[in-house]
């Protein structure tokens, strides 16, 4: 089976419950069959972004493994080639333009991303700042894509557990320094 049908065959317990999101979504048979091709290529650009922010987070550090030849960088370049062949590969019906617009504009700057981080990071200045930019242009376009596209989702952790107990550190820290100060 091919990579791009993976999770997508059938199962003794019927679809998905992502497949059962884009059956059961307001669309036509065309915008049904683009959705569900583009769930592996959201995927592929997903993680690809992920993996290169985690570079990028340790360029930023100054970790020494924060290079342009991390390994890491392979996989997310492979996930990105994948990505970029299965949105060439899936038909888009005219009302998927604009869903699909945002999909190559998020694979163009997570690659130049990518490409501005070597450039960067290979000279003498190691900052990342306009890789980050890139990337997270990119991951703002993937957002876009996400919105609209039943069965594509990215976790926005503003709203976490994890975010709120910062944000109450933060103002905490700010309190005490107006009160020392």
């Amino acid at each position: 089976m091919s990579t791009q049908l993976r999770g997508l065959e059938p199962s003794a317990e019927g679809p998905s419950e992502s497949i059962r999101e884009i059956m059961n979504a307001d669309m036509d048979d065309g915008s049904i069959a683009y959705a569900i091709g583009m769930q592996l290529p959201f995927d592929c650009l997903r993680n690809a972004a992920a993996q290169l922010a985690g570079v990028l987070i340790l360029a930023a550090t100054g970790s020494r493994s924060g290079s342009p030849d991390h390994p890491i960088l392979a996989v997310a370049a492979d996930n990105h080639r994948q990505a970029l062949d299965g949105m060439r590969a899936v038909k888009v019906p005219d009302d998927s333009r604009h869903r699909h617009l945002h999909m190559m504009r998020a694979s163009s700057l997570i690659a130049e991303a990518v490409v501005a981080f070597k450039a960067v990071a290979t000279s003498r200045n190691s900052n990342v700042d306009a890789a980050l930019a890139l990337l997270a242009r990119g991951w703002n376009e993937l957002r876009l894509a996400s919105v609209s596209l039943p069965g594509c989702e990215i976790v926005d952790f503003r709203h976490a557990c994890c975010a709120e107990h910062q944000r109450s550190i933060g103002a905490g820290f700010a309190a005490r320094a107006v009160q020392a100060g």
